[in-house]
Parts: structure tokens; sequence; C-alpha cells
């Protein structure tokens, strides 16, 4: 590798114009910040007269008068360069996302959303962006210091089908050397020598003790690894596959059903990757959990008491089930009362329920999701079951505790609070699923009747 000293532009052209995705008519959108990378990226790509270019910008709006000069800045080279330039100005603080993951993330969905939107309406084969291997490096340092599997040491993707990162094998002293001799202009974003952000204190502390020879030694050592990390990851993806096959037992939008067979090695590579998937399911993100997670998960394994749980990122608990675990989003399961009439299909958070009105029939046919009831013209009200509630089992004379009947019939504990009761008046005539009350004796004068089907949309694949 060489030294930044002995560098210059051509090196930099030469190298782009080597890469596969480099082709005669391709049409490239190149993100711009007005940063120092970016701009160089935007130079170098220019160079290239293969290369149909555009810009684009978004305006995040996150330092004020100062973000709207990068975007003066951005839109005037773009003018000077004779290319078009796309740019939009945002409220990141009003996306609901917020929240929940965070300013960094929430600015880069937003940003990605944005280019992918205009890459398709503009007609762009790619998108280029100024990742460098200083990027690179910091970014695999980040996962090691938030705790990572393997997943988190293939850093940065070089190229997908749609994005491109052509400056990642190059660091950033290599960069600003060359840079420097060129004599260009570009925009410092004050943000980035704020010892608050743990990169900027790897940027600027950790590797700023490092000379530029040590840097690129770093950078090659861990593109590699990236790259190996890359096949093992991919070769337990297929393994995860078949895995997946035998242990997922259930799975719906928002939640997943995983079984855990007793003498497993929980957290071996393997499994780790299932919980992963199990994660990114339930959440909707494509990172994995971190060794802090996985102790957690490990935890609750060990503890081998059902019911208890976990909370993980962005709005996921997991819940030991016995021998599974089951992740959901939190709230998922929630619901409030409702009255339900005869002719009506609906579903009800975890639960379809269906009232259809019927003759009576010579033959009674039920089954643990249908229950046949007198019918009723003010309807039937549905409802999660409450602490207190008591209910006339059918054939009984004395009142038994619905929690009791839950726990007997083993209801799983993440369904068990919003488990549903149905009323007639004050009376609960019916637990879906279990048992119904004596309240729900067909008598001989009855002529009317009413079919109810409760069927849970988040039943067992068994």
């Amino acid at each position: 590798m060489q030294s930044s000293d002995s560098i210059n532009y051509q090196f930099f052209t030469d190298g782009i114009r080597s890469q596969l995705w480099v082709t005669p008519g391709k049409r490239v959108l190149v993100a711009c910040s007005g940063g120092l990378d970016s701009v160089f990226l935007l130079h170098l790509l220019y160079q290239i007269p293969e290369l149909t270019l555009g810009v684009i910008h978004l305006n995040h709006g996150l330092r004020g008068k100062k973000s709207d000069e990068d975007a003066r800045f951005v839109q005037k080279l773009s003018e000077s360069l004779n290319l078009t330039c796309f740019s939009r100005k945002i409220n990141l603080h009003l996306d609901p996302q917020l929240p929940k993951i965070g300013l960094e993330a929430t600015a880069r969905k937003l940003r990605y959303e944005y280019f992918n939107s205009v890459r398709v309406t503009e007609k762009y084969d790619v998108i280029t962006t100024a990742h460098t291997g200083s990027d690179f490096i910091e970014t695999v340092l980040l996962n090691l210091l938030r705790g990572t599997g393997i997943s988190g040491l293939r850093g940065i993707d070089a190229e997908s089908a749609t994005h491109v990162r052509p400056i990642l094998a190059y660091t950033r002293p290599q960069i600003e050397d060359v840079a420097l001799k060129l004599g260009l202009v570009y925009r410092t974003d004050a943000s980035n020598a704020d010892w608050r952000f743990t990169r900027n204190r790897i940027r600027e502390g950790w590797l700023k003790l490092l000379n530029p020879l040590e840097i690129q030694t770093l950078l090659r050592e861990m593109l590699e690894l990236g790259r190996v990390a890359d096949d093992v990851v991919k070769l337990m993806e297929e393994s995860c596959k078949k895995l997946e096959k035998q242990q997922v037992k259930a799975i719906n939008p928002g939640k997943i059903l995983l079984d855990i067979p007793r003498g497993t090695g929980y957290f071996s590579a393997l499994w780790k990757a299932l919980f992963d998937k199990a994660f990114q399911h339930v959440t909707g993100i494509k990172t994995g959990l971190s060794e802090r997670h996985y102790r957690s998960l490990k935890w609750l394994l060990e503890t081998g008491q059902s019911g208890r749980q976990i909370r993980l990122p962005n709005d996921c608990s997991v819940i030991r089930e016995r021998s599974r675990l089951c992740f959901v989003k939190a709230g998922l399961d929630e619901w409030q009362s409702t009255v339900i009439q005869s002719g009506e299909d609906r579903t009800i958070s975890f639960f379809q329920v269906k009232l259809e009105s019927v003759r009576t029939p010579e033959t009674l046919f039920t089954d643990k999701r249908t229950q046949y009831l007198p019918d009723a013209a003010e309807g039937w009200l549905l409802r999660p079951w409450e602490s207190g509630d008591r209910i006339k089992l059918f054939g009984h004379s004395k009142f038994a505790k619905v929690s009791d009947i839950l726990q007997a019939a083993k209801v799983a504990p993440h369904l068990k609070k919003w488990w549903p009761v149905m009323l007639h008046g004050d009376e609960i005539v019916w637990i879906p699923g279990i048992v119904p009350s004596e309240f729900a004796r067909i008598k001989a004068n009855t002529s009317s009747l009413v079919r109810v089907e409760i069927v849970l949309n988040f039943e067992s694949a068994e």
C-alpha cells in the first residue's frame, strides 16, 4: 500500500476507473454533503467522462443557518460543474421514528429514502457516497465498543446493486493530502469535532495516535477481516435457514415464537444469528443484538421460569414460555372492550371473531374455537379478562376464578394478560378457546342461536 506522500490525483481516478461498477453511460447520483470527502469524490468522478453525473443533497436542518449554507454551497458547486443538483430540506425532529431509533439513525433513514426516491424517479443507475477507509475503521471499532457478533466486523459494504462507495479503500489522511494539493474548497461541520460523540473520540483521539502508514495498515487488515466475516456470515445464514425451519413455531407481523430444545448450546454463533433474525423480524430494523442483549437472553433461558421477560431495543420484548421464547413488539396484543353483533366478522388484536345467526340444529358441534349461544339483539361484549373475574362453569353450580382457568389451560404468558372473555350483561358466558359457562346453556325452547367462532391469529405451527 502506498504512503500518502507517493499518491496523487491520478492514483485515485485510476483506482475508481478499475472498479467493476464503472461502465460507459452509467448514470450516477453523487451524494454530496459539502464536506471534504464528498466534495473530493464529486471532483474525482467528474474526471471520468464515461459517467453521467447528478448531485443530491439532503438538508437535515440540524445546524440552522450552517445547514442552509451547506445546501447553497452544494448547489453552487454543482452549477460550476454544469451538473443537475437535487436538494431538499426536512424537519428531522418531526419524524415519528426519532424517539425510537435516535437522531443519527433517523437522519440516515430519511437520507437514503430521499436518495433512492430520486434515483428511481430520475432513472439513475447507482448512488455513490463518500465513505472512506477511515469511516470503515471507525465503524468496526464502534461496533466492537457497543458489543457485536461477527457480523459487526464486516464494517461497511463497498457496493450493492444500487449503492457504491468508491473511496472506501482510501484513508482520510490520503484524501486530505491530495485535496490540500488541489486546493479544494469544502464545508466544515463543527459537530465532527464534538467529543460527546463516540465516533468523534475514535477519529480525533485514538486514530490521531497512529501515523498515516499505520492507519493504512490497519485499514488493509480490517478490510480483509471484513471480507472473511462476510463469508462466514453468509455461511451462517444458510445454516440459520435450516435451523429456522426446525425452531420457528409461529410467526406473525411483530411477533415470532421460537422452540428451544433442552440441552442446546443456545449461544453458539448459529443461535445468535437466529435470535438476531427474530429481533429484526419484530422491529423491522437491520441491525442485530449486542453481546449485552445476548447475556440478557441467556439469563432468561437459564431461569427456566415461564412468564419472565426482558426488554430489548426498539420496543421489542422477549417472553419465556416454558421451552419457547416469544419475541413480540411491545403493545402489539393490547386491545379494549368492544361490542360485537351477529353477522360481524372482525379481527381484534391477536384473534379473529365471527358471529353468525343460525337456526337450532339437531346437533350442536363445538370445539375450542366454536360456541353456540342464545341470540342477543343487543350484541355481545368482548373484553380482556380482569383480575377478580369469575365464571360459573358449564354443568357446575359454583363459580371459578378466570385467572385459575387460564393458568390451568397454560395460556401463553404473552397472551394471558389480554385473553378475551365474552359477556352477556354482567355474566361471562365463554372464555374463548377454553370453556363455556352455565349461562351459555341452550334450552329446549331456544329458537334462535348465534354461532361464535374465535380463531387465534398466532397459533402454533405444530
